[in-house]
């Protein structure tokens, strides 16, 4: 029975130590788009864009989280950890065109890119 009792305590400081945070990085590119990526994508290498609000929604449009890119277009995002439906990204600036889209919760070694379509000079 102690045994039970010690595998039981340790599966919780294990489901403790899961980070919850989901970072990313807004950029522009060719096309909007948010996607989970490798942290060794170059596009994350590409200057950001800052000011732009994140928010991470159930597919009921329950807001989940939000956050609004900093100076180099970084972003953290803080999902609860039971959550394991998808989530709907939706990207909003008045300089972009908005973006919606569907993935499921990004690993922890993956990060988020969200790449807002370019601006016509």
């Amino acid at each position: 029975m102690p045994r039970l009792v010690l595998a039981a305590l340790a599966a919780l400081l294990f489901a403790g130590c899961t980070s919850n945070a989901v970072k990313g990085r807004v950029i522009e590119g060719p096309a909007g788009v948010a996607v989970a990526v490798d942290p060794t994508d170059e596009r994350l290498a590409q200057p950001g864009v800052s000011g732009v609000v994140v928010d991470a929604r159930s597919l009921t449009g329950r807001s989940i989280d939000s956050a609004t890119s900093g100076s180099e277009g970084e972003f953290t995002l803080t999902i609860p950890p039971g959550y394991t439906g998808q989530l709907e990204i939706v990207v909003q600036d008045d300089r972009f065109p908005d973006i919606r889209t569907r993935l499921f919760r990004p690993t922890q070694d993956r990060q988020l890119l969200v790449v807002l379509k370019a601006r016509k000079p």
